[in-house]
């Protein structure tokens, strides 16, 4: 989540480099080990703090997971970055899963 949880290293490079060559740790204290700027609230959401390094730069982002019943409205729009201490990206919306009853006869 956000605030007091720790920030995890992430090994995994499969997400798109943002478009925004400035990204950076700005909204991170490794003094306390937490992020100083809260990524935003997704309601029906978890969110996971996360540094990487791309290009020997380090930077900070947060994933969002959807809880069980909901979905991300556009899968492709899960994390946000940061940069000069603000979260930049389309903040994740999380919608409700509908079913379709099947008719019987």
């Amino acid at each position: 989540m956000y605030g007091d949880a720790p920030v995890q290293d992430s090994q995994e490079d499969d997400r798109a480099t943002p478009t925004d060559s400035d990204t950076d740790t700005s909204c991170y204290s490794a003094k306390n080990n937490k992020a100083t700027v809260p990524p935003p609230v997704v309601p029906n959401a978890h969110n996971r703090l996360e540094r990487d390094d791309v290009d020997r730069k380090s930077r900070l982002y947060v994933t969002y997971t959807c809880l069980p019943g909901y979905t991300l409205r556009q899968p492709e729009h899960n994390s946000l970055y940061c940069t000069h201490g603000t979260w930049m990206g389309e903040v994740p919306e999380c919608v409700r899963n509908t079913t379709v009853a099947q008719g019987r006869r």
